[in-house]
């Protein structure tokens, strides 16, 4: 589906973990083995806590919030990012492991091992100032029109009632005669 991301968990020696899922869907792998998590049993009939620790647990489940972390990362530094420019972004920078053996996409691994630092570095920067002209909206798919401080439109913009634009500006947007 476009805008999925599709996450298998390797272990620490960067092999595929034997239950993680794979496929030609697969977008990327992350650590799913041996993920220090906090372990916290209660007893409700006597209203104690049984167990209050940390325990390593494995699996898919834990592989995919370092993807989600990794997204959240990405967008707090690009918010206008489509879904498919997010997995754009993460399959481009994962890192290749020995098993893929320079198969990219890799039934196993996906693109490869997630990247989060590349993936930073890859996030295309907000512009300060944004100016449209000259064009007109009318596509249903969501227009995400950001800058750090102004966006000017107009003159000869026109969004159409079907369109879905959305403007986001620090400082202000500034419509013009004409827009």
């Amino acid at each position: 589906y476009d805008g999925v991301i599709a996450v298998g968990a390797i272990k620490k020696n960067d092999k595929r973990w034997g239950k993680s899922t794979y496929g030609s869907h697969l977008s990327l792998v992350a650590p799913g083995k041996k993920i220090w998590t906090t372990h916290f049993k209660f007893n409700a009939t006597t209203c104690n806590t049984v167990t209050n620790k940390y325990e390593k647990v494995k699996g898919t489940s834990f592989a995919a919030p370092h993807v989600a972390g990794a997204v959240a990362l990405i967008l707090s530094r690009n918010p206008g990012l489509t879904p498919a420019q997010v997995k754009n972004i993460l399959e481009s920078t994962a890192t290749e492991v020995d098993d893929m053996d320079n198969t990219v996409p890799h039934d196993e691994y996906g693109y490869g091992l997630l990247n989060v630092e590349d993936a930073l570095n890859a996030v295309p920067a907000i512009p300060n100032n944004l100016n449209i002209t000259g064009v007109t909206y009318s596509s249903p798919t969501p227009v995400n029109l950001i800058a750090a401080n102004t966006i000017t439109a107009g003159p000869a913009v026109h969004v159409n009632p079907s369109a879905d634009v959305t403007y986001r500006a620090g400082v202000r947007v500034h419509l013009k005669p004409g827009f």
